[in-house]
């Protein structure tokens, strides 16, 4: 991961939720985030992290509350100076790009991201511990939001591991998409599984994740 992409999201996201106003500005964010994915709970296994990662959601993803139209994020709005108080930099400006995707991580000397969602497949630009699984195959599969600097992807946060056993189904879905009525797993709906999943005692993964079939 590299901490410089992590403290500018950290810098954009107090500019504009701190405080009374920022607080009306992310309330709206978070219902909608509750919505599509699921409420948080203080109790659930990673809650600092899926914190964050809401977070960064509703910086960078979703359309801010008073959207004038595609793309008005409040990240957007920040880079473009429309923040009274913030002035961007260049560590700011690199995450105008950031995308959040489910990679599969395949090991090598240069570590390889193929996103399940999207299905870009980049170098991992930052060091990795990756556990081998005896196997030919991926060896991890993380949620993380990613830049793309000098051609290989940049970790912008410490990703989040789901279990490899939710795979086949993930990659039977991102293959059907064409078919009619296909379409590829969203994101919010495999953060969904991910939390009844953790929540779930003992739960078998590849049967909590095959909700995202729905």
């Amino acid at each position: 991961m590299d901490p410089r992409l992590g403290d500018a999201l950290d810098e954009l996201a107090a500019a504009v939720f701190d405080g009374e106003d920022g607080h009306h500005r992310v309330a709206p964010l978070f219902a909608r985030w509750d919505d599509e994915a699921a409420p948080l709970r203080d109790e659930d296994p990673d809650y600092p992290r899926w914190q964050v990662i809401r977070t960064d959601w509703a910086l960078c993803d979703a359309l801010a509350h008073d959207a004038a139209g595609p793309g008005d994020t409040w990240l957007r709005r920040l880079l473009r100076g429309r923040v009274p108080g913030f002035r961007p930099g260049p560590d700011h400006a690199a995450l105008a790009g950031s995308w959040v995707g489910l990679f599969e991580v395949w090991p090598g000397k240069t570590p390889w991201l193929r996103d399940c969602i999207g299905g870009v497949c980049l170098g991992l630009g930052d060091r990795a511990q990756l556990e081998p699984t005896g196997d030919d195959g991926p060896v991890a599969l993380w949620e993380a939001r990613v830049v793309v600097e000098q051609g290989r992807a940049r970790l912008c946060r410490e990703p989040l591991a789901y279990p490899l056993e939710i795979l086949k189904t993930v990659r039977d879905r991102q293959l059907r998409r064409f078919a009619p009525g296909g379409r590829v797993p969203s994101i919010a709906l495999l953060r969904r599984a991910r939390l009844r999943w953790r929540r779930a005692e003992r739960a078998d993964a590849s049967v909590m994740f095959r909700l995202i079939e729905d």
